[in-house]
């Protein structure tokens, strides 16, 4: 039976688009898709997982270098511009978990000023797996590693040849800054 309805005939029976829909159809998923779904998903994070954190990682290197060449510029700058008439180093703290570095004003760390804090520097951090190596020997723990640089020069103190500072992260890789003995940093 049809009816006629504004010029359109309209029949009484269900279209099969509409018992598809139905409130008799189930309603959901079933247990074997939502598996799928997860199956999909965890496979695809387990994929993409180690990728995310070696380039976490990886960007800490680079941050931590960059940070790090920043520091050895910005001592050399202050050097350079004579102020307070006197050097400006960087110290390297070996022996701190995880290693660490700081500016300091004065011709040694051990002679360095108390008083001076350039920019709010204070003491910077690498990354907790990082380790700090140098091409100049380090006699032991108790003799600081530091780079100073000279008054208006700007070029390292007691050196003649290039230093280099290797930052490295475990299975990550390795970073080497030069700093020449014409002072040149990179």
């Amino acid at each position: 039976m049809s009816l006629r309805l504004y010029g359109f005939q309209v029949s009484k029976q269900r279209s099969t688009a509409l018992r598809l829909f139905s409130s008799t159809a189930s309603k959901g998923f079933t247990l074997v898709e939502l598996l799928l779904v997860v199956g999909i998903l965890a496979v695809v994070f387990g994929l993409a997982l180690p990728f995310a954190l070696n380039t976490k990682f990886t960007n800490e290197l680079d941050t931590a270098t960059e940070n790090l060449i920043t520091t050895l510029r910005e001592a050399q700058s202050q050097a350079i511009a004579a102020e307070g008439d006197t050097p400006y180093g960087v110290y390297f703290d070996t022996a701190a978990t995880p290693p660490a570095y700081t500016l300091y004003k004065g011709a040694s760390w051990l002679s360095k000023d108390d008083s001076f804090n350039v920019g709010g520097y204070g003491t910077t951090e690498l990354p907790k797996s990082a380790t700090l190596k140098f091409n100049w020997p380090v006699p032991d723990t108790t003799t600081p590693s530091e780079t100073t640089f000279a008054r208006l020069t700007g070029q390292p103190l007691s050196t003649t040849t290039n230093k280099t500072i290797t930052i490295t992260i475990p299975d990550v890789g390795s970073k080497t800054i030069t700093v020449t003995a014409e002072g040149l940093i990179y």
